[in-house]
């Protein structure tokens, strides 16, 4: 009985879909669409996030030490900053290191340094911070605590380029969420007034139905099956074209830029989020189902 149940349901699906081709091929592009449009805004969103964070790890604070620093405080400092859990990694550069590095920067004006008598530069600890360092205060609240430690002469963490970057992921962060937000509620309403006008055009279909004996549910299962066809074909359809146009843009940028191969390095959504996409097609079609089906009994 369960089985002639189904068997009825899927049948009556295909029907409608069948009979009422072009319609259904109507809203499928136009969830389509609506999720080439999120797809193509949230594949810039995480490669712009991307790209801020790559060169946020190139970020170090650099701990400049005493002349005066005893081997048992450098061996402190060093452990006090291992251990703190805003750091990631800790590279003791020496004198020697540091002055190796100024004459490698300077290059052929090297020269210059031949007068010297002694070594100017101090040694330094250059300090990794974790990825999970969001904010500024947090930064703040770590200088502190090192400035504190015997045997550091400064600290230099570029405070006003970090406060610009931080400000910046916020305002990403908050932007992203406003901006998608948007496009859904959009989407949902575009999908809405699609799927209306499918029932709106069965409307007599669904009254012979009810007069006969249909229950509200019998009814509406087919078309909720509908919908969900819908919005899987759709979403499959959206992640083939973002998938070709980022193949498009790759190999635009190869071709045109070479250059910026290493330095810009665009990423594709992860099987996660590839799947979060389809499921989220399936949302529209069944939201847009709702919305209509409760429109179209209402009116």
């Amino acid at each position: 009985m369960k089985m002639t149940y189904f068997y009825y349901l899927l049948r009556s699906t295909y029907q409608n879909i069948r009979q009422h081709l072009v319609i259904n091929l109507i809203s499928i592009f136009t969830i389509a669409f609506s999720l080439v449009l999120f797809g193509l805004y949230s594949f810039g969103y995480l490669n712009l996030k991307k790209t801020l964070e790559d060169w946020r790890t190139d970020f170090q604070m650099i701990v400049y030490l005493e002349d005066s620093i005893s081997k048992s405080q450098l061996n402190s400092l060093r452990h006090f900053c291992e251990s703190s859990p805003a750091v990631a990694r800790v590279v003791h550069v020496s004198k020697k290191q540091a002055m190796q590095r100024f004459r490698k920067s300077l290059g052929k004006d090297s020269s210059l340094l031949r007068g010297l008598k002694e070594n100017p530069l101090p040694a330094s600890l250059e300090l990794q911070l974790k990825n999970k360092v969001k904010d500024m205060q947090a930064v703040e609240n770590l200088a502190k605590q090192i400035g504190k430690q015997p045997g550091v002469e400064e600290l230099q963490y570029g405070q006003q380029w970090l406060r610009h970057f931080f400000s910046l992921m916020k305002l990403l962060h908050i932007a992203g969420l406003g901006v998608t937000g948007f496009l859904f509620f959009v989407t949902v309403f575009i999908v809405s007034n699609t799927i209306k006008l499918s029932f709106y055009s069965r409307r007599d279909a669904i009254d012979i139905m009810e007069l006969v004996g249909a229950t509200r549910f019998y009814i509406a299962v087919p078309y909720l099956l509908e919908g969900i066809f819908q919005g899987l074909v759709a979403s499959l359809l959206s992640v083939g074209a973002v998938y070709a146009l980022y193949y498009y843009l790759v190999s635009w940028l190869r071709q045109s830029f070479p250059f910026l191969q290493g330095m810009v390095s665009l990423a594709f959504f992860t099987p996660g989020m590839l799947g979060g996409f389809v499921a989220l097609g399936v949302l529209l079609g069944v939201l847009g189902f709702l919305v209509s089906f409760k429109w179209i009994r209402g009116s």
